[in-house]
């Protein structure tokens, strides 16, 4: 039997789970809890000497039924002032072996809203014996917490979820376990429907296709694609002073986008504010952050590995008529290293990067230290990648200048870092290609 123990939560681990201080079990983790709250637990398993994972015996009071079994939300509950002002403390903490970041003041973002804010969903699910079951995966695990809503989501993405509630027994065409995603989208300006984008392996999609009927019949709003099927499909994603945004079936686009917004406010302030001449946009997607700014910039050069993003991207300038961008398909390292013969400057006086969560490789922080820009614009969504590329940028010859730190995510350790740089070396001079 596992011992049962009341304790006070106090601090957090990076991953976001709570840490309690026991006299007698030394520290414990333990998931979906806050610093603050004391309550029971029950002790897991020592995974070291003194150190004990945990589980809550009671479930968070908060505004889900899933809350302390759905591994989306982290802080279920907890006062959203406190997490933010903790993001910030775990920021700052794993910054502290880098004097240059730590001294910097880190300028808060928060979200306009902490329920609704959601505009696009990743669901897992499965068919078996004729039953559909979605939802998420629970916290560490892969073991799928069946939901029939989601608060963070977006009114219209809420109701679709209670119409697959709805139909979840009988009639589905699988017998077996088959697992699949589901993609649930809002496409505000395309009158508020909803892109529900299918994901299968590829033995999977004839039977995957079967189901696309009854997927469809659900809401007259919903528009049913297979990915990388339905390329021909270009819907509106936001119109924006710069440019329409469009996007279409398997292209990604952030699920926040008021904060997106936000970066790319802070991109415009620093570009107004400049005036640069030429702009990198590396792992620049289908151009979310560079494109709508073509207005204040002389010319922008964009890459991504990703053709399906480049593409739209291409498809974006073109729309809205925009002739000073250029955008190419290709590693970001390589597209650097060729940029002559790709036609791009050999310099640029601003550089974006907003790499996945891995961050940025070495190869391309040796390719922008030798280039010298004056400025580079880093966007991270994950703590501990932007702390290694820090170490690599100041190596380079790169100087932090600014922290913003980006909410996309409230309820979760989730975090994106928006910090400048600048490069002591950089020389100023005429772009030419």
């Amino acid at each position: 039997m596992r011992a049962k123990i009341t304790v006070d939560i106090n601090d957090l681990h990076p991953s976001g789970n709570g840490i309690a201080h026991d006299p007698q079990f030394g520290h414990i983790y333990v998931p979906f809890t806050f610093p603050g709250e004391r309550l029971d637990v029950t002790l897991r398993e020592e995974i070291r000497p003194g150190k004990w994972h945990a589980d809550r015996v009671a479930l968070p009071a908060a505004h889900c039924s899933h809350a302390g079994r759905c591994g989306g939300c982290v802080w279920p509950g907890a006062p959203y002032a406190e997490q933010l002002t903790w993001k910030k403390t775990l920021l700052l903490r794993a910054a502290r072996a880098i004097p240059q970041l730590a001294s910097l003041p880190v300028n808060l973002h928060a979200a306009p809203q902490v329920s609704g804010f959601r505009n696009r969903v990743h669901l897992h699910a499965n068919f078996f014996q004729g039953d559909l079951e979605f939802g998420f995966y629970g916290r560490g695990s892969r073991a799928l917490v069946a939901i029939e809503d989601c608060p963070v989501a977006e009114a219209p993405l809420r109701e679709v979820m209670s119409a697959l509630a709805g139909v979840k027994k009988g009639g589905w065409p699988a017998s077996e376990n088959f697992g699949f995603g589901i993609e649930l989208i809002h496409l505000r300006e395309e009158n508020s429907k909803i892109m529900m984008i299918l994901y299968a392996s590829p033995l999977r999609k004839a039977t995957l296709a079967e189901a696309i009927p009854r997927f469809a019949a659900l809401d007259p709003n919903l528009l049913v694609r297979e990915a990388f099927r339905s390329q021909e499909d270009v819907f509106v994603w936001q119109r924006l002073p710069g440019a329409t945004m469009y996007t279409k079936p398997g292209v990604f686009q952030q699920g926040n986008t008021a904060q997106s917004d936000t970066i790319r406010g802070l991109i415009a302030a620093e570009i107004s504010a400049r005036r640069p001449d030429v702009v990198f946009d590396l792992y620049c997607g289908s151009g979310n952050y560079s494109l709508p700014l073509h207005g204040l910039v002389g010319r922008v050069f964009g890459c991504d590995d990703n053709p399906l993003s480049i593409t739209m991207a291409q498809f974006n300038a073109g729309r809205n008529g925009i002739t000073n961008t250029a955008y190419v398909c290709g590693d970001a390292a390589n597209v650097l290293q060729r940029r002559k013969d790709l036609g791009w400057p050999e310099q640029a006086d601003l550089v974006i990067v907003d790499p996945a969560r891995y961050g940025m490789s070495a190869a391309v922080i040796g390719e922008l230290g030798q280039m010298r820009p004056p400025r580079l614009f880093y966007i991270s969504n994950h703590r501990e990648s932007f702390i290694r590329d820090a170490r690599q940028l100041l190596a380079a010859g790169f100087k932090p200048e600014k922290l913003e730190l980006v909410d996309f995510f409230p309820h979760t350790p989730h975090l994106d870092i928006v910090s400048i740089w600048t490069h002591s070396g950089s020389s100023a001079g005429p772009n030419s290609v």
